[in-house]
């Protein structure tokens, strides 16, 4: 019997070591960093991939010329036919997600080195000096154009669309702009992306809600001898009420986009002009435009 026990006891330590190796096998596999994926190999010598590594080392965001993040060889099938494992960037992945996506996005792209120098220079130019700090992305994707398509067929052509790891940027057309014409489309990239970004650091704005938190979603009444744009105004709204089966007032979201979008797009001066008389909207101004410079954009 004691013969046995020895015999059982040595087979449980023979376990128990291989048991060990294998945790430490697992511990030791290499952990594949998704951020890889939107950098070119290190090795990588071609133009385009010094061109983004360049980029990233000036602006500290990832660029892409395509939404394909991996694609590479996994075996062949039954046939002999080479099979392929692909990725590709989805702007509407966010992490947590439980609804379903129902959009469909299409791109062109850029696939010569002198497109994706003249439009690189040209993000830099015209958005990077306006956005810094937190406001960058993760990365950029630069698309000559950008088609989204409704699960009802319904089809949109965006300046640009944000998701949490990539705003892609539609700009083929700033080829053949003129100086003007690039600001153009530049403050209208900054316009599409600008509410993204500040919902994404929401926290920084909680001075602002504080002017107008007893108005946000409730019902909205005008009174005899005025107007519904003017109580809005001495509110301290700049965006229109939502009309359902009755008037309201903005939601928190609706009121600090609007701001975001006006300031960044309208001259001090004639802010002054169209709002100077409304201290509510005048003071709501001032702090979106010192939370934005304390986050990164550039006026």
């Amino acid at each position: 019997m004691k013969k046995y026990q020895l015999i059982l006891a040595a087979c449980m330590a023979v376990l128990l070591m291989a048991a060990c190796g294998d945790d430490e096998d697992r511990l030791e596999t290499a952990y594949q960093d998704p951020t890889n994926n939107f950098i070119p190999d290190a090795s990588a010598a071609d133009e385009t991939s010094v061109l983004r590594r360049e980029f990233y080392a000036r602006n500290g965001s990832y660029l892409l010329f395509t939404d394909t993040l991996q694609h590479y060889q996994i075996g062949t099938d039954i046939n002999g036919d080479p099979k392929f494992f692909t990725e590709m960037l989805n702007i509407q992945y966010s992490v947590g997600q439980t609804g379903p996506i129902t959009d469909t996005h299409t791109y062109t792209y850029f696939t010569t080195i002198e497109e994706q120098r003249f439009v690189v220079d040209f993000l830099e130019k015209y958005v990077l000096t306006h956005i810094t700090g937190k406001l960058r992305p993760f990365s950029w994707f630069l698309a000559k154009t950008i088609e989204v398509k409704s699960n009802v067929g319904t089809v949109t052509r965006p300046f640009a669309v944000t998701g949490q790891r990539a705003i892609v940027a539609s700009v083929g057309q700033a080829q053949r702009l003129s100086e003007s014409g690039r600001k153009t489309l530049a403050t209208r990239i900054l316009n599409t992306i600008i509410g993204q970004l500040v919902n994404n650091n929401i926290t920084a704005f909680s001075e602002f809600f504080t002017f107008s938190e007893s108005y946000y979603s409730r019902s909205l009444s005008v009174p005899e001898g005025t107007t519904r744009e003017k109580v809005l105004l001495e509110a301290g709204f700049i965006s229109p009420a939502t009309s359902m089966a009755n008037f309201y007032y903005p939601t928190q979201k609706d009121d600090l986009t609007a701001y975001a979008l006006m300031i960044i797009s309208t001259s001090e001066e004639k802010l002054q002009q169209t709002y100077g008389q409304y201290p509510a909207v005048m003071k709501k101004f001032e702090i979106v435009r010192k939370v934005l410079i304390e986050l990164g954009y550039v006026f």
